[in-house]
């Protein structure tokens, strides 16, 4: 322990014993105690002349302290890949959820605990997300039926980078091209729950790249009608927005669409809500590409109450 602990600069800063293969329930709390360690011997190291206090803990915790803990978590316990994943997902949505530094670092150790060992991060080619949206992904981190959870959900949104990622660049062709259905393709394509891109003309059934001769390259609002129409033969049904919420909260695959008949349509992912509860009057949280890029927000950020009304909630279960 005290050697690997060495590694990472934390020698001398726990006595607390350490178990090397994890245990259900066990290593959240585990790291929540080497967390709080680390953060109140680094504030006592820095200002030596007055014990450290939690608002020490707090100013000190920076992105080095999670990353030296993160680091600690992938060498100590068997979640490996995975639970380091899952972890510094946590930590991004907490960030960006302004909760305090110390509480974000906390949820991280809390992911990693949780991370099953099925949500493994993928090897070999994996990790493809190319810039041309007519080409399908193939993501490293995945979340196939069986090994759900809010944390392994989140990773796999996160992976995409869809704020900054070139692939759902706005307007990159220079016509007003906008990539929410590409995203949306990506996504539930790594959740095992595909809302295809490519379907045959006549059946509406799903076709593969590259073998799309004769195939329809589907937009929002035609995602809107397959969802409608053949999605229930793969596993989607619809649901109301509370529902999405919770699903997407329990790490099932959950989407937002919005069909326009005078024009482009929308489809948005719901994703895991940083408090874990939906909020009637801010709506679901959402990832979403398209003419605003978000990695988190609520959906009103996007919609007129207006037109809310008239957006279906999908999930996969």
């Amino acid at each position: 322990m005290n050697d690997i602990l060495a590694l990472g600069g934390l020698s001398g800063l726990t006595g607390a014993p350490v178990s090397r293969t994890g245990g259900e329930g066990g290593s959240g709390a585990l790291f929540g105690e080497l967390l709080t360690s680390v953060l109140l011997q680094s504030a006592l190291r820095r200002e030596s002349d007055r014990p450290p206090s939690p608002a020490d803990a707090a100013g000190f915790a920076s992105d080095a302290d999670g990353t030296a803990l993160l680091l600690c978590m992938l060498m100590l316990n068997s979640n490996g890949g995975a639970g380091l994943t899952t972890a510094l997902s946590s930590l991004m949505s907490a960030k960006r959820a302004d909760m305090p530094a110390t509480a974000r670092l906390g949820a991280a150790a809390a992911a990693y605990g949780r991370a099953p060992a099925a949500a493994q991060t993928n090897t070999g080619g994996a990790g493809m997300i190319p810039y041309e949206s007519w080409k399908p992904v193939n993501p490293a981190v995945t979340s196939a039926p069986g090994a759900r959870g809010a944390a392994n959900y989140r990773a796999v949104i996160d992976q995409f980078r869809v704020e900054t990622n070139g692939r759902y660049k706005v307007n990159k062709q220079g016509r007003g091209d906008t990539y929410c259905n590409i995203f949306v393709w990506d996504v539930t394509s790594a959740m095992g729950a595909e809302i295809p891109h490519y379907v045959d003309a006549k059946t509406r059934e799903p076709r593969a790249y590259p073998d799309t001769a004769g195939a329809l390259s589907m937009t929002a609002n035609m995602m809107g009608d397959w969802l409608e129409t053949t999605g229930p033969a793969h596993g989607w049904r619809r649901v109301s927005a509370q529902e999405a919420q919770h699903y997407a909260n329990s790490g099932c695959p959950a989407v937002a669409v919005w069909k326009n008949p005078g024009g482009h349509g929308h489809v948005q992912m719901v994703c895991p809500s940083a408090n874990g509860a939906y909020d009637p009057q801010k709506g679901v949280t959402i990832a979403q590409a398209g003419r605003l890029l978000y990695s988190y927000a609520h959906i009103t950020r996007v919609y007129s109450n207006r037109t809310l009304r008239n957006v279906a909630y999908y999930v996969h279960v």
